[in-house]
């Protein structure tokens, strides 16, 4: 019993020491685990040290890099405020720390000098520009027709000022200054990229139109859209084709960088054409043509005063336009309407000014550049320009594309036409807005682009002749006694004219043409013709037995206004064409004209030139031959209720025009 009392006391002993030992043990761990934690926990904040020492670092770095650049930003805004940045040039010039007013001087002093120091030639294939083929100055009388010359035509030349070609240097200044001033990078990539401001040049597009035109007819063929043909009131639609043209932005192109080359003795290129689909598509054209039949179908009733006047289908499309328009995306359309002269005079002639007395007349005064009209009577006239103006909203739409309108399908529509009472003095605008002047009749003939000196004479006749005014009541309008002697003194140069049967350099050739102009708009209005000479050579360019010779002091051009109205001439021209237009009261006038039998003369003959200046064994027609023949035109001319006025005679004897043609010398010489 005793045994077994100890040993368990023993065990006892055992037990409480092995549980010192395993506290001693647990403390040992829990200060070890302590010490490791407290040495992670000093590892890590010596680590976040670390790591806020080496932020702090790259911060600062980062601070200071950002304050350099922005130093550095704000020094180059300082150093170049209001100056071209480095880097920046203009047509190849410098133009680095220039101020705007500099850059413009730079850039004009350079560009406009190459702008206006020679012309450029535009060659139709590479043997004529191999060649350097004149532009056909021989051709530069009405010897030939515009349709024979262009047929023949290898060589165009022009100019800056031929083609109102400019710089704009202010917005070419704004543009160059600009650079480097959008966005930081931009200023930034100047420093590994600079960049250069190309030098457009502005064109007066009427006249790139022209020149393109004339070019597509030599050497191309100008495409047809299909578009809207209007015969006594049936509308249908009229054939198109494609063509084969030049790229109007790549001949202009071209031509820029011609004009501002630095070498101003071989400024020319080969023009081409390309593949130009139509713009119209007879699907398109058709829904125009259905349009324009739904508007003029049932006529129109234009009322005024009292006065009622109906404008049937036949008359309204007379009046209607269709214009090829263009749509912001590119795209084409036709853009019907009524023309507005056109209308306006029409609806004049029927419903006429409404003067006391029932009858008043105008007179034209000049004073200086301006022509006012007079009328000899008080009265009243109808306002026809803005209801004409309503009509086309209403009818073709604000935008002609639409093809909607408020007319139903048998309803004829009436427009009562407001009055206001007629001033004692207008403008010829005015005049011709209220209706107390109206175009009597026009003319227009056309001649060739390339024959400087003959044009500029041309040019200089009409402008002698513009607003001439011939009194009314048997009042005389003579070419020679307006436009006086067409001599050197007053600007005129030689050009060929026909002197017998010879064709010669004369001073002021080419003006025949004005007179031959001025003819034919007297001819066609029906006044009396006092004096008029035909040519002795025949032109096809004008109208058979149509054509008028004029020569200081001996032949003259000569017509009466037998009307109570004052007559005002008014001329224009283009590069290409030349018009004289009759301005006055109306007498109602129609007038027929019948060619009479064409009566052979002599034959022509085919002579040969020698020009050494051209290669061996080549050659070139100078001039068409046409047999001698006389041939008579009678006009009859009839008044408004059809009555015969006049019956005049106008014979013309040609003497025949020999065939020329100018060869280079024999290949054996």
């Amino acid at each position: 019993m005793a045994r077994s009392s100890n040993n368990k006391g023993r065990n006892t002993r055992s037990a409480s020491s092995n549980s010192k030992q395993q506290r001693a043990h647990k403390g040992q761990q829990r200060a070890a685990l302590a010490k490791e934690k407290a040495g992670q926990a000093a590892t890590g904040i010596l680590g976040s040290l670390i790591d806020l020492i080496r932020s702090s670092r790259a911060a600062l770095l980062i601070s200071i890099v950002l304050a350099l650049v922005l130093f550095g930003g704000l020094f180059d805004f300082v150093a170049n405020f209001g100056k071209a940045y480095s880097g920046v040039t203009v047509g190849g010039l410098d133009i680095s720390g220039l101020k705007a007013e500099q850059v413009e001087e730079v850039v004009g002093k350079e560009y406009a000098g190459r702008l206006n120091s020679a012309g450029v030639s535009i060659y139709a294939n590479q043997d004529a520009f191999n060649d350097r083929i004149s532009e056909y100055e021989y051709i530069d009388s009405e010897e030939i027709s515009a349709e024979e010359e262009r047929a023949a035509r290898r060589a165009w030349s022009t100019d800056a000022a031929s083609l109102q070609a400019y710089i704009d240097y202010e917005k070419l200044t704004k543009e160059a200054m600009e650079v480097g001033r959008e966005n930081p990078l931009d200023r930034f990539t100047l420093f590994f990229q600079p960049r250069d401001i190309s030098i457009p040049l502005n064109f007066n597009e009427a006249i790139i139109e022209s020149l393109a035109h004339e070019i597509d007819l030599s050497i191309g063929e100008p495409l047809v859209n299909y578009g809207v043909e209007i015969v006594d009131g049936y509308v249908a639609v009229s054939e198109g084709r494609d063509g084969d043209m030049v790229n109007r932005e790549v001949l202009k192109q071209q031509i820029t960088e011609q004009l501002l080359s630095p070498d101003a003795d071989n400024r020319a290129f080969v023009v081409e054409t390309e593949f130009t689909p139509v713009q119209i598509t007879q699907q398109a054209a058709q829904a125009c043509a259905d349009h324009i039949s739904r508007v003029i179908s049932n006529g129109i009733v234009f009322s005024c005063e009292g006065r009622d006047w109906t404008a049937d289908s036949a008359t309204l499309g007379s009046w209607i336009q269709t214009p090829l328009s263009r749509n912001e995306d590119g795209t084409y359309y036709l853009a019907p309407s009524f023309a507005l002269q056109t209308a306006r005079s029409s609806v004049l002639s029927h419903i006429p000014p409404n003067y006391e007395g029932g009858e008043g007349h105008v007179r034209f005064v000049k004073n200086g550049d301006d022509i006012y009209v007079h009328a000899t009577s008080n009265g009243t006239f109808p306002l026809v320009g803005d209801a004409l103006e309503e009509l086309n909203i209403n009818l073709f739409g604000s935008k002609s594309g639409n093809t909607e309108n408020s007319i139903g399908p048998d309803q004829t529509l009436r427009v009562e036409l407001g009055s206001a009472e007629i001033p004692a003095e207008m403008t010829l605008e005015e005049a011709l807005s209220f209706g107390i002047v109206t175009p009597i009749s026009e003319f227009e003939t056309e001649y060739t682009s390339g024959a400087f000196e003959r044009n500029t004479n041309i040019h200089l006749a009409a402008d002698l002749l513009n607003n001439s005014i011939v009194p009314a009541d048997g009042g005389i309008w003579s070419f020679n006694k307006t436009a006086g002697e067409c001599n050197a003194e007053k600007g005129f140069l030689e050009a060929h004219a026909i002197a017998g049967n010879t064709l010669i350099d004369e001073i002021g050739g080419g003006i025949c043409q004005v007179a031959t102009t001025v003819f034919n708009a007297v001819y066609e209005a029906g006044y009396p013709i006092v004096e008029r000479h035909n040519h002795s050579i025949y032109f096809s360019s004008y109208p058979q037995g149509r054509d008028a010779a004029v020569s200081w002091p001996d032949l003259d051009l000569k017509w009466e206004n037998n009307s109570p109205s004052d007559i005002l001439v008014k001329m224009s021209y283009t590069d290409t064409t030349v018009k004289a237009v009759l301005y006055g009261e109306t007498m109602g006038y129609t007038v027929e004209s019948e060619e009479g039998e064409i009566q052979p003369g002599a034959a022509f003959t085919t002579v040969y030139e020698t020009d050494d200046t051209l290669y061996p064994g080549t050659e070139y027609v100078r001039t068409y031959g046409y047999d001698g023949h006389t041939v008579t035109v009678t006009r009859n001319v009839y008044d408004s209720k059809g009555d015969i006025v006049s019956t005049d005679q106008f014979t013309s004897a040609y003497s025949p025009q020999n065939t020329i043609v100018v060869r280079g010398p024999s290949s054996s010489s």
